[in-house]
Parts: structure tokens; sequence; C-alpha cells
């Protein structure tokens, strides 16, 4: 029984970390290396005014480098939002065809799964 309480305790942990967790929007000219990538920080590379990528490690945990990129005449496209000084948005969705699969928005710095 106790086995079980602690399955309980450790899955709602896991829950509400995955769907309470914030990212934080880092603003910088040159795209860091891939080790250089911190979990929950979005990188927004490029010069003040002509910013063209977003970096982040994906919130499913497999720890792979997600590139966003954010020029409007290439295919695919993503748009950030600001929503006052530290939050942001990314539409459309993120969704990976590949390894992980994961399908989520970034809506407020939030992780939203689909």
């Amino acid at each position: 029984m106790r086995q079980f309480w602690k399955l309980i305790v450790r899955r709602a942990s896991q829950w509400f970390s995955w769907h309470f967790r914030r990212y934080t929007l880092k603003s910088v000219a040159e795209m860091p290396e891939e080790e250089a990538v911190q979990k929950r920080v979005a990188y927004w590379v490029g010069e003040e005014g002509h910013k063209w990528c977003l970096i982040f490690r994906c919130p499913c945990g497999c720890h792979e480098t997600i590139y966003l990129n954010l020029l409007p005449n290439t295919k695919p496209a993503w748009c950030l939002v600001m929503h006052g000084k530290k939050l942001f948005s990314v539409s459309p969705s993120v969704n990976r065809v590949r390894g992980c699969r994961a399908h989520f928005f970034l809506r407020k710095g939030r992780v939203v799964w689909a």
C-alpha cells in the first residue's frame, strides 16, 4: 500500500511539473552551442529588431534541442508574440514528427500539451 501512495505522489508531481513549467526568454545575438542550451530557457536569436530563430530544449524530457524558424518568408515558420517584458507565446503549435513526437503549444511561457 505504501508503494501505491509513493507512485501516486510521484505521478502527481510529474503532472504538475509538466503542466506548470514556464520557459524564460533570453535574447542572444549569436546561436548558442547545443550543449549550452539550458532547460526551461528559450533563446531568441538575432540582432534587435531582426530575430530569426528560437531555440529551446524539448519539454517532454527527451533533452533534444528544438530550433524554430521565425523568418516569415521561409517555411515552416513560427511567430513569437511578447506579453509584457518576460512572457511569450509561439504559434502555431510545435509538432515533432520524429524522435519523441511531442506536440505542444507555448503560451505565455507555459507548455500546453496538444
